[in-house]
């Protein structure tokens, strides 16, 4: 078969469709097969730090920005911490499904499980106190890990 100047171009248009088709959604499948991350020890080492340093909340707060929660019971009581979100993009990589959390009773904690949405750690329901929220949490597929 002999190549014209037609054919050429009609190559070159076809192959520039496969790369200007094939290239996004190349990146969203790669991205999206390592996404469901279920938490991280050398994560959750990082974050430590991160949330001993953090304030007791105010309120109930959510930072979306910066993956921290805060609720502060009708008791006085509160959590405050950091999540991070298991169906973000590569998050099998960044740490998705940690969550280090700290508490009005000094505790720092450490859970992996699977975290929709980031800063999300809330179970349904309103708990009342720190002790209805540890109830909550333990009947959730969260599962507290020892500190190294």
């Amino acid at each position: 078969m002999r190549f014209t100047l037609r054919n050429w171009i009609m190559l070159g248009v076809f192959a520039a469709l496969l790369v200007l088709i094939g290239t996004p959604i190349g990146y969203v499948w790669f991205g999206m097969s390592n996404s469901g991350g279920s938490g991280s020890m050398s994560e959750a080492v990082k974050l430590r730090p991160v949330v001993e340093a953090m304030p007791e909340p105010t309120e109930t707060s959510v930072d979306r920005k910066a993956e921290t929660v805060g609720i502060r019971f009708p008791n006085g009581e509160w959590v405050t911490g950091v999540t991070k979100d298991s169906h973000g993009l590569y998050s099998k990589w960044y740490g998705g499904g940690t969550v280090v959390l700290k508490d009005s009773r000094e505790r720092v904690r450490c859970f992996f499980g699977h975290v929709c949405g980031v800063g999300n750690f809330m179970f349904g329901g309103e708990p009342a106190s720190l002790d209805e929220f540890d109830a909550a949490l333990a009947k959730t597929k969260f599962a507290e890990q020892p500190w190294p």
